[in-house]
């Protein structure tokens, strides 16, 4: 990170992003990236954070570019979908199934959606949908527009209002916690929503325990890349006082958010290759070996976690929170 000038040459946060508090301090760091957090909402957010010409090089360099070069495209090529998605098949079919039930037809953008994966299955799942991908990787996009036939925009949603551009659907999948400022984020995007039109979020929550326990063990907690780390009583309320939506509905999917491993504060013990050739999936390493003691409180924690799984969710929730808001 000294590299790009951190900490002294990235901006900083006066105020929460989320609900534009002053009342924010130092929380924690992960892989020495500080995080603060708001004692009005208790969002937690990288500051100092990177700015739009460090962001382009973080996602533009040779990791996410060999992600996409040797799991993603090779898996769309073989069996027509990637491995790509934050979240499984299962979640975004969830995820489709529900819009549609409330609308089945009109033009659907997605943002940030990579390769265009999710379209894809939105594809799979109605082919009434005029489809739209905004996505800035161009790799990324020319695969999309070869591969899946979808329309690709390469625009800022300031851009695409000037260009005339407006939807009935909007969808950020695993998008929003890459995000710094997410509320202004939302706002913009949301200037392109016809009325009645649905705008669907979809991030990893950072939960009670995760804020109070886990903090940086957390697997949500990913600095540079996570910037903005939520849960349904921040971003909700936020929402709401945009004042731009009729209603407003969320709904959990997955695992726990909390692990009781989390407790050994053994996240940064890992690190994760850069994939040099075609495989399904990252590989993780060990970076540090773990003590004695470790191995066995890691033992005895994982077999009370998984005793204690139904007790965690019903206290402390699931690791995906999805929002859906229909625009006045």
């Amino acid at each position: 990170m000294e590299e790009t000038g951190y900490p002294n040459q990235w901006p900083v946060h006066d105020t929460c992003p989320c609900c534009g508090s002053t009342r924010i301090k130092e929380y924690f760091y992960k892989y020495k990236i500080n995080h603060w957090i708001c004692k009005n909402c208790s969002f937690v957010f990288v500051n100092p954070y990177p700015d739009e010409h460090t962001i382009r090089r973080l996602y533009n360099a040779s990791y996410y570019n060999a992600v996409r070069e040797h799991i993603e495209i090779p898996k769309a090529l073989m069996d027509g979908r990637d491995t790509s998605q934050s979240i499984t098949d299962e979640y975004c079919y969830d995820i489709i199934d529900r819009i549609l039930l409330i609308k089945k037809t009109g033009k659907w953008l997605d943002v940030g959606g990579g390769i265009g994966s999710f379209l894809h299955m939105v594809q799979a799942e109605n082919s009434q949908y005029e489809l739209f991908l905004n996505e800035w990787n161009e790799n990324a996009a020319d695969f999309a527009r070869e591969h899946y036939k979808l329309n690709v925009l390469l625009d800022s949603p300031e851009e695409l209002k000037g260009l005339g551009y407006s939807f009935d659907v909007i969808s950020f999948i695993s998008v929003i916690e890459h995000i710094s400022h997410p509320i202004e984020f939302i706002t913009s995007y949301s200037d392109l929503l016809n009325p009645g039109g649905i705008l669907l979020i979809n991030i990893p929550r950072f939960s009670r325990l995760n804020r109070y326990l886990s903090k940086s063990a957390s697997n949500n907690v990913v600095p540079p890349y996570h910037l903005s780390l939520f849960h349904e009583k921040n971003i909700i309320p936020a929402l709401h006082k945009l004042n731009l939506f009729l209603d407003i509905t969320s709904w959990q999917q997955g695992e726990n958010a909390f692990s009781l491993i989390d407790l050994m504060q053994v996240s940064e013990y890992f690190d994760v290759k850069v994939p040099q050739n075609d495989t399904t999936s990252p590989e993780c390493f060990q970076v540090r070996p773990y003590t004695r003691l470790q191995i066995f409180c890691i033992d005895y924690l994982a077999r009370i976690n998984k005793k204690t799984q139904r007790a965690i969710t019903a206290i402390d929730g699931s690791i995906f929170l999805n929002i859906l808001a229909v625009k006045r």
